[in-house]
C-alpha cells in the first residue's frame, strides 16, 4: 500500500532484498490504506493520498531505477543500494531488480498499470469486483514498456481447502467473521467456527 510508505524508503529496501536474493522479489504497488482510519492517520496518511498515487509510484520508479530527469526536485536523490551506488564504485550494476506490479481491485488501477506498462495483479478476494471490466481494460489499453511487451496479469483469490466441501464452508466462516470485526472497529481475530456459528447477528 503504496500511500502508507516513503517511495525513497521502499526503494531502498526492495532494492537490499534483490540485492539478497537475485531475480527473486517482486514489488507490488496498490493504493488503498489496507486499515482503519485511525490506523491510516497513525501512519501520516492524508487524505489526498490515493489521488497521489500515480505520482507516488513514478517517483518509486525513478528511485529504484535512478532515472529522474536532471530538472525533477530528487534527481540528486539516491536509493542505495542501487544502479547509482554501483556507478560511483565502478562495478557493473546489478541483472536483476525487483519486478514492480500495480495492484488492485478496481478499473482505475487497470488503467494506470496499462497506461505504465506493467505487470497486473487484481485482488479479488476482496469481493464481487469487477474483474471483467477491469482485465478488458488493461489488455485494451496496454503500452508496451521495456518491462512487458504485451499485458501480463494475474488474480488473486482467498481459498480455503478440506476433503469435504461442508467442512471447508463451515472453516471459512472465520475469516469472514475477521472481516465483519474489522468492520465493527473490533480486533481482526480469526475465531473458531463453532464461536462463529453462535454469534448473534444484532449484537
Amino acid at each position: 500500500m503504496l500511500p502508507n510508505h516513503v517511495p525513497l524508503v521502499v526503494a531502498e529496501q526492495f532494492g537490499m532484498l534483490d540485492a539478497m536474493a537475485p531475480g527473486r522479489i517482486d514489488l507490488g504497488l496498490g493504493r488503498a490504506p489496507g486499515t482503519d482510519g485511525a490506523t491510516a492517520s497513525a501512519l501520516r496518511r492524508h487524505h489526498a493520498a490515493n489521488d497521489e498515487f500515480p505520482q507516488q509510484v513514478a517517483e518509486l520508479l525513478g528511485f529504484l531505477e535512478n532515472s529522474f530527469p536532471k530538472e525533477y526536485p530528487y534527481s540528486e536523490v539516491h536509493a542505495v543500494p542501487g544502479p547509482w551506488q554501483a556507478q560511483q564504485n565502478r562495478v557493473p550494476p546489478s541483472k536483476t531488480a525487483a519486478d514492480v506490479w500495480i495492484l488492485g481491485s478496481s478499473t482505475y488501477s487497470a488503467h494506470l498499470a496499462a497506461q505504465l506498462g506493467r505487470p497486473y495483479a487484481f485482488a479479488l478476494q476482496f469481493g464481487s469486483a469487477d474483474i471483467l471490466n477491469a482485465m478488458r481494460i488493461y489488455r485494451e489499453n496496454f503500452r508496451p514498456s521495456k518491462i512487458l511487451a504485451k499485458p501480463y496479469s494475474l488474480v488473486s483469490i482467498g481459498a480455503i481447502a478440506d476433503e469435504e466441501p461442508v467442512e471447508a464452508r463451515r472453516q471459512s466462516t472465520s475469516s469472514a467473521m475477521a472481516m465483519l470485526r474489522m468492520f465493527q472497529r473490533k480486533p481482526f481475530a480469526l475465531l473458531p467456527p463453532d464461536e462463529v456459528a453462535a454469534f448473534q447477528g444484532n449484537t
